[in-house]
């Protein structure tokens, strides 16, 4: 127990507890189990001869009567690309791929979604309505670019020096965002 100097006060507390009753109340859904949380899937992904890995690391992993949902949860402000996911959303697609493998299914039905703590919103989208294709070609793309040498580091990239060389002794990759691994 904290000291009650750096306890909240009342109306702190009662505030914290209404947005977490109302996070509640419009996220949770008793038809559904949640199956994992942060699980972590890693699997192939072929581009011409070459077999790469990517890895996922998905939030939340649900069953329902209707199939899966994925979470992902995000706890910064609202944006439109939250909110109304478009069917080629690069983190979504991926998430689907990995759910694909991870019950090794690929006809398994359900929802990848951002869930926006903040205000309690979410944005989903069908798996059956993700554009996979373009995810793939964006994909492609970046693996072309990183094989030809066709790719700008960035000042948030932790992964830069194993990518470009495809050295085995990098650090694992943030927990944020799905990666690429060459092998």
């Amino acid at each position: 127990m904290r000291p009650p100097e750096v306890l909240p006060s009342r109306e702190v507390a009662r505030r914290i507890d209404s947005a977490l009753r109302q996070y509640y109340n419009s996220m949770h859904s008793d038809q559904l189990q949640v199956l994992h949380i942060e699980q972590r899937v890693r699997f192939p992904y072929r581009r011409g001869q070459a077999e790469h890995f990517m890895t996922a690391k998905m939030d939340r992993i649900d069953q329902g009567e209707h199939g899966v949902r994925i979470v992902d949860y995000k706890t910064g402000e609202p944006t439109k690309s939250r909110l109304e996911p478009k069917k080629d959303d690069l983190q979504l697609g991926i998430y689907i791929m990995a759910a694909r493998h991870f019950f090794e299914n690929d006809a398994v039905a359900g929802t990848a979604e951002y869930w926006l703590t903040r205000t309690s919103e979410r944005g989903v989208l069908a798996f059956d309505d993700a554009r996979l294709d373009k995810v793939r070609a964006r994909i492609d793309e970046a693996i072309d670019g990183i094989l030809d040498g066709r790719w700008e580091r960035t000042g948030d990239c932790t992964r830069c020096d194993e990518l470009l060389t495809g050295a085995d002794h990098a650090p694992d990759p943030p927990e944020e965002a799905p990666g690429i691994e060459r092998r």
